[in-house]
């Protein structure tokens, strides 16, 4: 059995190739649902069409939410948050 290896990327404005700030991309979500098109916020940031449509889709910066406590994934592990609760008796009450 292969080894586990955990997710070491680095995400959001910690990576060195990032266009855009954690600010910025909460930014192009509130004005994209206000009704701002696509093509308008990637000439407002500089970014291309598909750029815009990947931060939308959630395929780039999709672990980013509007939260109080909002960081990337730890990058040993890849869990956000210490991870799903361990333990307990969840699935005694499912019905």
């Amino acid at each position: 059995m292969p080894e586990y290896k955990p997710n070491r990327t680095i995400q959001g404005e910690h990576n060195g190739k990032a266009l855009l700030r954690r600010e910025e991309v909460l930014e192009i979500r509130r004005l994209s649902a206000t009704g701002v098109s696509g093509r308008a916020l990637a000439r407002q940031f500089d970014l291309s069409n598909e750029a815009v449509y990947h931060i939308l889709s959630g395929r780039n910066w999709g672990w980013l939410r509007e939260d109080e406590h909002d960081e990337p994934p730890d990058t040993l592990t890849g869990v956000v948050d210490g991870g799903p609760p361990t333990g307990g008796d969840a699935a005694a009450h499912s019905d």
